[in-house]
């Protein structure tokens, strides 16, 4: 892949364990469950399944199986291909160093990394260098800057401070309005 094509992919991420540690615990509190990846063993189809996590202080892990209608009659069958922390922004997965797992929990051994899952690969578009301008409004204050890239998944601008307008006055329990105008056209306003 050329370089200025490779540049605009984002890299994927890790977790050290201790890192690993605190998102299934966060995980945990949240009451979010794992998903978890299992391959037949005859057919080779894979299957989702998901688990409430345990509290965890060291490497060695428990998880309750939520059983639904897509839960296996013969658990056995499977093997574990991986285990995916969830979350809204970035989602990381690991294949445990041992596992053991039981017709009502899991139990696994925390690996020392975790990288970020590939399916939430995002191509970004990076505008940095044509110096697209942007502003962003919110209770009659407009904040200037400029677009340094976007992706399907948001927009990421760089905002000015320069005008006396301190960001401390944005409220974030509030909306605001970004509009991006290339050449004095806007091309998206939106919140």
């Amino acid at each position: 892949m050329p370089e200025a094509e490779n540049q605009k992919i984002t890299r994927l991420s890790s977790l050290c364990q201790k890192q690993i540690f605190n998102r299934l615990n966060s995980l945990h509190y949240q009451g979010t469950a794992l998903r978890i990846c299992l391959l037949h063993k005859n057919n080779k189809r894979c299957i989702y399944l998901t688990a409430e996590i345990d509290p965890i202080t060291d490497e060695s892990a428990t998880a309750t199986w939520i059983r639904d209608d897509n839960f296996p009659s013969n658990l056995f069958a499977f093997d574990l291909i991986k285990i995916i922390l969830p979350s809204s922004w970035n989602s990381y997965e690991f294949r445990p160093v041992k596992y053991h797992f039981g017709e009502r929990v899991l139990h696994f051994t925390v690996p020392e990394l975790a990288v970020e899952a590939d399916f939430r690969k995002q191509q970004r578009f990076i505008c940095a260098e044509k110096n697209i301008p942007v502003t962003l409004t919110q209770n009659a204050i407009v904040f200037k800057g400029r677009l340094l890239d976007y992706s399907a998944a948001g927009i990421q601008v760089d905002l000015d401070c320069d005008d006396g307008s301190p960001f401390a006055w944005l409220n974030n329990s509030l909306t605001a309005m970004l509009t991006i105008m290339p050449e004095n056209n806007p091309v998206y306003t939106g919140q």
